[in-house]
Parts: structure tokens; C-alpha cells; sequence
């Protein structure tokens, strides 16, 4: 991780309060792991508190960074405002604000999908971003700060039956573009990062779930299914994101 940081100046020891919804696992972990390795200040939110508080303690002494944990069940935007008071508090400021925390369903088609589903993952994909960000912008606006948003590819182009994951994803895209415009004349960027096949363990847990698990498996190793990626393979971006630097970007 430090000959990554080595070579990026403008990202290294950036001293950056970021705070990473859903941070106690795959892309928000590795995301976590990244922003402390370049001296960040991260706070994590989740809704498993063992493994979020594990995760701060190691990340903690590694260093050079530091990560505190708090729990939060995004779905419920009284602990998202909740938490973003609470990383204030702790810190005295907030720079960064990642929104990664969501649930996914595969492999059903919109027959197959209620009402009350479809609800339930509008609330914790895409009103919890949109929430984080009307929480977090009276304190991003005061350091000039950032936001980063975990889209996705299917976002952008779709994938078989899973209709109600890839709306809220391309509703991530469109407020991410949509607030990036509101808020250029007060300083905070607004991004979004598009991942396509990463191997998370709810990835993993997904794939294991399927009738033919075994052969699914090998066909996306192979690269089948696109060329797979980890949670750390392109993390060093997202402190780019988050400093100066990405103004000129």
C-alpha cells in the first residue's frame, strides 16, 4: 500500500475526516483500509458492530491513519444524520463523505419482485445516499469537502433480472451528477466511482447461492464475466477523489 502512496503525493498523509457508510465490509472495507493507509481520519458506519469495531482496531494500528466504528443502520436516516453528528463531534470537522452502504437482489425478474422489496431497496440504496449527502453538505461546504458515491456498471447499462439493484443504481448516478452541479459554486465535489465484477463475500455468498455455483465460479475467474477485481485493486482513486488535486481531473 505505501509504494501505491509513493507515487501519488497529492493523496499521501492527506489528514482528510472521511466517513464510509456500510464500511465494515468488501468495497467500503477496502476503501477504509485505503484512506488510513494515506493518514486519513476514517470513521466507519455499519449495522455489525463486532466486525466494525475489529476492522477500526486493526486499521488503527496499522496506521498511519486512524478508524473509529459506529453503528448505523442506514435504512433508518435519523442514525445516518446520527453518525455524521457523531464523526463531527469526534473530529471537529468532516471532509469526506463516502456512500457505499447497500443491499443487492439477483435473479429476479420485476414479476418476481413486490412492491414492499422494491421499497425496502430504494430505502437503503438510494434515499440513504441521499439523505448522507443533505446531512453531511452544512459541514462539506464549510472545508470545502467531497463526496464519493458507489455506483455501479449495471447502473449504466443493466444485467439480467435484477431490475430493482440496477434502478437504484442509476439513481445514484443521476443525483450524483444532479448535486455535483448544485454544489459547484460552494466548493464540494461530488463523484461517483462505477465498479463492475468485485469480489466481496456478499459477491460470494450470492454466487454460492446459485444452482450451478461450482461452474459459475470458474467461468467468472476466467474472466467471463469480465475481469474480476478486489475491494483494493482501484481504491487509491477514491482518495483522489476526495483531495484538491481531483479539480483539475
Amino acid at each position: 500500500m505505501t509504494d501505491v502512496f509513493s507515487k501519488a503525493p497529492f493523496v499521501r498523509s492527506f489528514d482528510k475526516v472521511t466517513l464510509i457508510t456500510g464500511g465494515s465490509k468488501g468495497i467500503g472495507k477496502g476503501c477504509a483500509r485505503v484512506f488510513a493507509a494515506a493518514g486519513a481520519k476514517v470513521v466507519i458506519c455499519a449495522r455489525g458492530r463486532e466486525a466494525g469495531e475489529a476492522l477500526a482496531a486493526e486499521i488503527t494500528a496499522k496506521g498511519p491513519g486512524t478508524c473509529h466504528f459506529e453503528p448505523c443502520d442506514v435504512s433508518k436516516t435519523e442514525q445516518i444524520q446520527a453518525v455524521i453528528d457523531k464523526t463531527v463531534a469526534l473530529h471537529g470537522r468532516l471532509d469526506c463523505l463516502i456512500n457505499n452502504a447497500a443491499r443487492f437482489a439477483v435473479g429476479k425478474s420485476i414479476d418476481a419482485s413486490s412492491l414492499e422489496e422494491f421499497q425496502s431497496m430504494l430505502q437503503t440504496n438510494l434515499m440513504a445516499y441521499f439523505a448522507a449527502c443533505k446531512y453531511a453538505l452544512p459541514h462539506l461546504r464549510k472545508t470545502r469537502g467531497s463526496i464519493i458515491n458507489m455506483g455501479s456498471v449495471v447502473g449504466a447499462f443493466g444485467t439480467w433480472h435484477s431490475v430493482m439493484y440496477n434502478t437504484t443504481k442509476g439513481g445514484i448516478h443521476a443525483l450524483t451528477k444532479s448535486l455535483a452541479i448544485d454544489e459547484a459554486e460552494s466548493g464540494v465535489r461530488v463523484n461517483a466511482v462505477l465498479p463492475g465484477n468485485i469480489v466481496t463475500d456478499a459477491r460470494e455468498k450470492l454466487e454460492d447461492s446459485l444452482p450451478d455455483a461450482t461452474a459459475f465460479h470458474a467461468w467468472a475467474a476466467a474472466g467471463r464475466w469480465r475481469r474480476p477485481a478486489w475491494p483494493v485493486c482501484f481504491w487509491p482513486a477514491t482518495p483522489l477523489h476526495s483531495s484538491r488535486a481531483s479539480s483539475c481531473c
